[in-house]
C-alpha cells in the first residue's frame, strides 16, 4: 500500500491499481463539497408508484436506465458512501407528479440508514415531510408537475451529530403520500405509452466543529 504523508500525518493512502483515497482526518474547509452522486429513477413500471390509499409508500426509483448505485437488494434505495467523519449529507429530489382528481395533494418525505438497512431514520425535522401529506403539490384540480426538494441531515437534531461522524456505506429511500382515497397520484412514471423519470443527487459537505 503506498502512503503520502505530511508531518506523520497520512493524507492519501493506494491499494494496486485502485485510485488513491483520501484520508478521513483530513481537514477541508466547512461548506466545501467533497462527494457528490447522481442517480437516475430510469422509467417504466418499477419507477411508477401509483397511489390511492393514505399510507405512506415506498417510491419506485428501480426503473429501465436507472443510473446510481444501490443496495444489493433494492433498488429502490440508494446506496451512498460517506468518507468523512465531520460531514453533513445533503439529498436533493426532483420527481414528476400527476395527480387525477380534484381538491387534494400529495407528500414526500426522506428516510436513511446507517447500519445497513437494519433500521431507518426519518430524515426531515418533521415525521410528515416538509409538507405534510399534501402540500408538496395539488389542490388545484388536476395537477402535474416536478417536486423539488433538499434535505440536509443537519437540520434534524435527532440525527445530526450520527450523520455527522459516520464514515461508511448510507442507504437512502423516499416515501409518497395522498391525502384523498379518491384520486390517483401518480409518482414519476405515468404508463408506458408516456414514461417519465426522476433525478436525485447526494452530496457530502464539510461540517463546522
Amino acid at each position: 500500500m503506498a502512503v503520502i504523508k505530511m508531518g506523520n500525518k497520512t493524507l492519501f493512502t493506494q491499494t494496486g491499481n485502485d485510485e488513491p483515497v483520501i484520508n478521513s482526518n483530513v481537514n477541508f474547509p466547512a461548506g466545501m463539497p467533497v462527494n457528490i452522486q447522481h442517480y437516475n429513477s430510469g422509467y417504466g413500471s418499477n419507477a411508477r408508484t401509483t397511489k390511492t390509499t393514505q399510507t405512506w409508500e415506498t417510491l419506485k426509483i428501480g426503473g429501465t436506465n436507472l443510473t446510481g448505485p444501490r443496495k444489493s437488494d433494492d433498488n429502490n434505495v440508494l446506496s451512498f458512501t460517506k468518507n468523512f467523519n465531520n460531514s453533513n449529507l445533503q439529498i436533493q429530489l426532483n420527481i414528476p407528479v400527476y395527480i387525477a382528481g380534484t381538491n387534494s395533494g400529495v407528500g414526500i418525505r426522506c428516510k436513511l440508514s446507517t447500519n445497513l438497512g437494519s433500521s431507518y431514520s426519518i430524515v426531515d425535522i418533521l415525521d410528515r415531510g416538509p409538507a405534510d401529506g399534501w402540500g408538496a403539490m395539488g389542490y388545484g384540480g388536476e395537477d402535474a408537475s416536478i417536486i423539488n426538494f433538499t434535505w440536509n441531515t443537519s437540520d434534524n437534531s435527532n440525527i445530526a451529530n450520527t450523520i455527522k461522524s459516520f464514515t461508511g456505506i448510507v442507504y437512502i429511500f423516499f416515501e409518497c403520500y395522498v391525502w384523498s382515497s379518491s384520486n390517483t397520484a401518480f409518482f414519476i412514471d405515468y404508463s408506458d405509452a408516456h414514461p417519465k423519470y426522476g433525478t436525485f443527487q447526494i452530496m457530502e459537505i464539510m461540517a463546522g466543529n
